[in-house]
């Protein structure tokens, strides 16, 4: 069976969840970014397996961390961008026999092998799928068939913007509502629903 891989983009220890900034200060931001990191590059690592996990960032403390976990590191290019990252990552990964390419934020705080997992294995990996966040904006989780290109599309609206894509292109995706990967942490009201965030927002 042609295994699943999965690139987790990282824009840095500093750099990540800028719109927290009113409300964290810099090293409890730090610590977030890196806490989430380590959780989300494990839980992929679970899911997935370290072979097939990669990171892609443009930053050298990012780097670090995902080295000393044992999977993959992608470089990402200047000036950074989300989806001029995940291209370089799908150039630099193509032709390695992959079923499909999954696009796994590194802001999910339910994120976990089991929820992965549970999302996962009983979808085909040759199947589109996206996961949405809560609002119905933004993409959580996106897994693109081998063979399907469409242009990564995050930012705002990416939600709609990645489904008309893939129905355009004839890969219609199964849209998956029941998981609490619909969870991420955008905005100072996501870290007071999630009780370990609540207390660095309140510390």
């Amino acid at each position: 069976m042609r295994p699943e891989l999965v690139v987790i983009p990282a824009k840095g220890l500093a750099a990540g969840k800028s719109r927290l900034m009113d409300v964290l200060l810099p090293s409890a931001r730090q610590a977030l970014n890196r806490a989430q990191l380590v959780r989300t590059v494990r839980a992929a690592a679970g899911a997935f397996g370290r072979r097939q996990t990669f990171v892609v960032s443009p930053c050298e403390r990012v780097e670090e961390i995902v080295r000393a976990e044992g999977v993959g590191f992608i470089r990402e290019p200047e000036p950074p961008g989300l989806n001029e990252g995940l291209e370089t990552a799908r150039a630099f990964l193509l032709g390695q026999g992959q079923a499909s390419l999954c696009v796994l934020p590194v802001d999910l705080p339910a994120v976990s092998e089991g929820a992965l997992r549970e999302l996962l294995c009983a979808r085909p990996a040759g199947r589109a799928l996206i996961v949405p966040d809560r609002e119905g904006d933004g993409t959580n989780f996106l897994r693109l068939p081998a063979g399907c290109a469409i242009p990564f599309s995050y930012g705002l609206g990416s939600f709609a913007k990645h489904v008309r894509l893939l129905e355009a292109t004839g890969w219609a995706p199964e849209i998956a509502m029941g998981t609490c990967l619909r969870d991420d942490l955008d905005h100072p009201h996501h870290l007071r629903l999630h009780r370990p965030y609540g207390e660095v927002l309140a510390a």
